[in-house]
Parts: C-alpha cells; structure tokens; sequence
C-alpha cells in the first residue's frame, strides 16, 4: 500500500515515524501548509460560510493548512489512481510496525469496491463505544459519526475523491469531514498507532476551538441555526447527521467512557 506523511521532517520524532513507515508502505511527503491571515479571505482557499455553518465558529489557520494537506495528499491518491492510502500526520506514533504490517491485508480488503471508505487507525479515535461491528471486516469497527482525529487513516479512492470535491475549496476540518457522499467510516481498535500528544498542536494554537458561544450552540440544537444557514447544508438530513447526531454521538460516548 502507499502512504503518505504530512510533514517537513522539522517536528520531534518525525524521521523516525518516517523511517517506520517506510518499512511499511510505498512512503511519500507532502508538504504542510502554513498560511497568513488575509488568506482566510481568499474565496478559491476556503469557503468561510460553509466552515462556519458546519463548525458553529471560524476556522483556524492552522485548521485551514492543515485540511489543504489533507486535500494534497488525497489529490495524489487520485493521481496515482490508486485502490487504497494512508494517509499520516507527522504526530503519529507506532507502538509496533511489525503489528502495523500484520494488519494491512485488512486495510486493503476492506477498501477494495465502489463505496467510499475510511479507517481511522489511531485506536482511539472516538467514538469508543458507540459502535458496530463491521460487515465488511469483522477485526474493524464502524463508527456512527466521523472519527476524531486525523491522526492516521487508510481510505479507497472513492473517498479520496469525495473528500477533494467537498474539500474544494477547504469546507470543513480535516479531521471531521463532511461529504455529500455517504462516507463509511471506520476504526482499527488493534492498531498499534496512537497520537503523540506530547507534542503541541498546530492547528488550535490559541484553543480557539473551544470558545462557542451557548447561544449559537442553542440554535444548533434547535434548528434554527439549519434556517440561518440552509444554503450551507445538502438537505436537513445532513444537517441532522453533520451537527447534531455527530454532536450527540459524541458526548455520549464521552460521557459513556468517563464512567467505564
């Protein structure tokens, strides 16, 4: 399988997570993206409305850079017409390569036809709990809502494409994706890689992803925020399934796991 490493080799630990997955894969850089201020006005970057409608705030400068690397390495995928990715962020860490070889029959069989399809293999990618098995591969399970994070992920090239055109411009995080395709997602619980959360976020630098204010949380729960921003939103179906099931899903879960 090929992969694909968003890093320039400059963050604590990433020539060795390189030099790991290069045992693993077929592995190719792609370069993040750092961007100014005045390039959140630029409309051909990034579509601000629908970012907001779909995260009830602004996005970040490194949100924005961060889903331009995301969409570059996708591009490739397409490029190379390939079956099936990886796709890693420079703060992914391996516990046991050998385990991650092990696993990636699963990741191409499970990748393999029409339908598009991402695993997150970060094993603990939410949600934790709220989940089923697979049909499609009994060692993965299927999550309800998009996985947190983008850590790590395999994807077909179906999903690929889905997630170039929805993310063209940049609509939404890189990590929660959201796509006029039914997207499957989902989670390898044995994988052995894990976020290295030592490591100080790029893209939330300030913590500004946090800071929603309640009353627009009140119009999201409400509705009233899918008539604020209809022209955002396919349909009220994916209204629902994008904000507040997705939202839902994943309190509940928390809550569920704080209590186990």
């Amino acid at each position: 399988m090929h992969a694909f490493l968003i890093s320039d080799g400059g963050r604590q630990g990433s020539s060795l997570l390189a030099e790991q997955l290069s045992t693993v894969f077929d592995l190719e850089l792609i370069a993040p993206v750092f961007l100014s201020a005045h390039h959140t006005l630029d409309e051909t970057i990034v579509d601000r409305k629908s970012f907001i409608a779909k995260h009830l705030r602004d996005p970040t400068l490194g949100e924005i850079g961060c889903a331009l690397a995301h969409r570059a390495a996708q591009e490739r995928v397409l490029e190379l017409g390939l079956q099936s990715a990886a796709i890693f962020e420079d703060d992914a860490s391996i516990l046991d390569v050998g385990q991650l070889k092990k696993r990636m029959g699963i990741y191409e069989a499970a990748c393999r036809g029409p339908k598009p399809i991402l695993i997150n293999l970060n094993r603990e990618a939410i949600p934790r709990r709220i989940e089923r098995r697979s049909r499609i591969a009994s060692e993965l399970a299927q999550a309800f809502t998009p996985p947190y994070p983008a850590t790590a992920y395999a994807l077909n090239l179906s999903a690929a494409q889905a997630f170039v055109t929805s993310q063209t411009p940049i609509r939404a995080q890189a990590d929660w994706p959201r796509t006029r395709e039914s997207i499957m997602f989902l989670v390898d619980r044995q994988s052995p890689v894990l976020e290295d959360r030592s490591l100080a976020s790029r893209i939330d630098t300030h913590g500004d992803r946090e800071q929603i204010p309640w009353s627009v949380k009140a119009r999201m729960w409400s509705g009233l925020w899918f008539l604020e921003h209809r022209n955002e939103f396919p349909s009220f179906r994916h209204y629902v399934n994008w904000l507040p099931r997705a939202r839902l899903t994943y309190h509940c879960d928390r809550l569920w796991t704080s209590r186990a």
